[in-house]
């Protein structure tokens, strides 16, 4: 068990606090006096911590600068091609931007307590969203698309910004401090499930269910030694190729058989196959009309303009967004940035990495009919991924 001293106590408080704001909550905009003003403090806080990390740490991995690249990409393609949206692409950036250089800042140094603070921040930011499902089901506010809408959110937004991640930081942490999955790790993560089913979530149940279920097995096999048929199984070059044939298939080549099976056969949501067909449709498209750097970050009702979709806000494809927002340049420099893990996975194929990784294929398995790479903790999972396996493990044999 890893001991705290009251220091360590006060940085969790601290970081448990920018992280909160980092995230930018998405209820905090629309029920508090002043609520716009909250949309700025991700970029404030994104600002700090780059200086922090460029002159304080003066040292970057290799995985936040493929981030920034990929991010300078999407920008300098809004200035080109949709200058009138740089204002919201800015806002939309700033939090997956802010959560990545805290966690650059952070993981090299204190991996245990910047683990254990995101999993209690994760942990009170779903548990008080499920209650404000719970106690106003109808939604706790109107957006401008949408009236379900709670403490995070519309839908698939708590995925990205708190149930999938609390999942990882909650099984990290178990690992870390016990060695094996604990109770706390099972009740966190059916809770985290329960918050996106009940908020209408589909897709998001479904990959979330799904990373619970790897983790559980993975624990399982791991405690009856079957970690030979883990090893090679669970490899970045078996499983990472396999999941770019899905999303080929499903979003380019447009071979449906399996997904209208899953959509329409076992969910029985018709219109949601018909309309994901509509939008990959015009993604393809637009991405024909600017193919080398893409055309740049395209708002919601422009979006539904170009797809005739009223939930056509985005490409609903990991994939096609790359192409749409960055081009052929953005979906090549976001492949080197998973090479770049898968790498240096390979060559340390740890407990905590395993854990990670698997975090990674299920986000990438949602990526099929859902638009990630904005998610506040995206590139945040690869720079965890990256320092877990830099760690001393001699010090980490210890406590796995």
């Amino acid at each position: 068990m890893i001991r705290k001293d009251h220091k360590t106590d006060k940085q969790e408080m601290l970081l448990f606090g920018v992280l909160f704001l980092a995230l930018h909550i998405p209820c905090l905009d629309f029920i508090l006096p002043f609520g716009q003003l909250f949309s700025y403090l991700p970029l404030a806080i994104c600002i700090y911590y780059a200086f922090l990390v460029i002159f304080v740490r003066k040292k970057v991995s290799s995985v936040l600068l493929l981030t920034l690249l990929l991010f300078v990409v999407y920008f300098l393609s809004t200035i080109i091609n949709t200058p009138s949206n740089i204002k919201v692409c800015i806002k939309t950036f700033v939090a997956p931007l802010a959560v990545a250089f805290i966690t650059e800042y952070y993981m090299p140094v204190d991996q245990t307590g910047f683990i254990r603070t995101a999993r209690n921040l994760l942990a009170f930011l779903v548990i008080t969203d499920l209650l404000s499902i719970v106690f106003v089901p109808n939604g706790l506010y109107v957006s401008e698309l949408y009236t379900d809408n709670w403490i995070l959110g519309y839908k698939s937004s708590r995925v990205y910004i708190a149930v999938m991640p609390l999942l990882l930081f909650a099984a990290l942490n178990d690992y870390i401090e016990n060695g094996k999955l604990t109770f706390v790790f099972h009740l966190l993560s059916l809770l985290g499930i329960a918050d996106v089913f009940l908020s209408k979530g589909t897709g998001g149940t479904a990959a979330t269910a799904l990373l619970y279920g790897l983790i559980v097995i993975y624990d399982l096999f791991r405690k009856y030694r079957l970690m030979g048929l883990v090893n090679r199984v669970l490899k970045p070059k078996v499983m990472l190729p396999i999941i770019a044939i899905l999303v080929l298939m499903f979003a380019i080549f447009q071979k449906f058989d399996i997904l209208e099976f899953i959509i329409v056969g076992i969910l029985h949501k018709n219109m949601t196959l018909t309309n994901r067909t509509k939008i990959w449709t015009a993604c393809l498209e637009l991405f024909k009309t600017s193919p080398i750097i893409g055309k740049g970050y395209i708002i919601s009702d422009q979006f539904i303009e170009l797809t005739g979709v009223r939930g056509g806000t985005q490409p609903h494809n990991q994939v096609l967004s790359l192409l749409v927002y960055s081009g052929i340049v953005g979906l090549a420099i976001y492949l080197c940035l998973l090479y770049c893990v898968s790498k240096k996975t390979d060559q340390d194929w740890s407990s905590l990495s395993k854990i990670t990784f698997l975090y990674i294929i299920a986000n990438l398995i949602l990526g099929i009919v859902s638009m990630n790479i904005f998610g506040e903790w995206h590139y945040a999972v690869y720079i965890v991924l990256y320092y877990l396996n830099s760690l001393d493990r001699q010090k980490y044999d210890e406590l796995i």
